[in-house]
């Protein structure tokens, strides 16, 4: 993960699209966990945040690198953090309520992985979670895995999936698709009676799912190139994988 990363305009494109998401995923957690306490790994410029202290929440903090320029946050910089998790482990001796950590865990090498969700584990246990899938794209995604790599990490630590993002906003055309594809809440399974509203949630379900419009996306990039070049070329391709 390094400075050079992100520049203004993806920023810029975050805050207007992300935001859409926050407005519409942040009161359904705080309704459904009732966190006091919030903390977002990889926060960005604060955006999830922003939203969580506008619902209410007074008492958060945000982890990012070094590369977030300062001025470019919309949380108070008293709530932020600068660190450098590129290993994967999170030193931070405070319990959260609900923790965040949205499209990061991508990013990280493999090698950092179990680091890096045993550090989530150990901050709170609500942990809403999403990483990309493989082929997802993206600016330096290192580790592209399907939830069922993630579930398994989880597991050794404790947690369970929940599959309450997906099965209440999965229609919601504000939210962006990869946030309702990637989604899942793990929660610490001796603690999920502490929350009326999870304790009947089922924990099996199909967590490898494509978004059809995640799908609509490239299908329509796979489209174009069949224009393009002789059908048997194509289908010598599909015989390779």
């Amino acid at each position: 993960m390094k400075k050079e990363k992100y520049d203004q305009t993806f920023y810029e494109l975050m805050n207007k699209t992300t935001k859409k998401s926050a407005e519409e995923i942040v009161p359904f957690l705080i309704k459904t966990i009732k966190p006091q306490k919030v903390i977002d790994v990889g926060c960005g410029i604060g955006i999830w945040l922003r939203e969580f202290e506008r619902q209410g929440i007074q008492d958060f903090v945000g982890f990012d690198g070094n590369w977030i320029k300062k001025e470019d946050l919309c949380i108070p910089l008293s709530k932020f953090r600068e660190v450098d998790f590129i290993n994967g482990h999170i030193d931070f001796n405070q319990k959260f309520d609900l923790v965040i950590s949205l499209e990061v865990a991508e990013h990280l090498p493999k090698e950092s992985a179990k680091r890096f969700v045993s550090s989530l584990t150990r901050l709170g246990d609500v942990i809403f979670f999403s990483a990309a899938i493989p082929f997802q794209g993206g600016t330096n995604h290192l580790n592209e895995q399907y939830q069922s790599y993630w579930k398994e990490i989880f597991r050794k630590e404790g947690f369970i999936p929940l599959n309450i993002i997906r099965e209440t906003f999965w229609e919601n055309s504000k939210i962006l698709s990869h946030y309702l594809q990637n989604s899942v809440i793990y929660i610490k399974k001796s603690k999920i009676l502490k929350y009326p509203l999870l304790k009947n949630k089922k924990e099996t379900f199909v967590l490898d799912i494509v978004h059809p419009k995640e799908y609509e996306r490239y299908a329509k990039v796979c489209a174009k190139i069949k224009t393009v070049f002789p059908s048997f070329l194509i289908n010598a391709l599909r015989r390779f994988k």
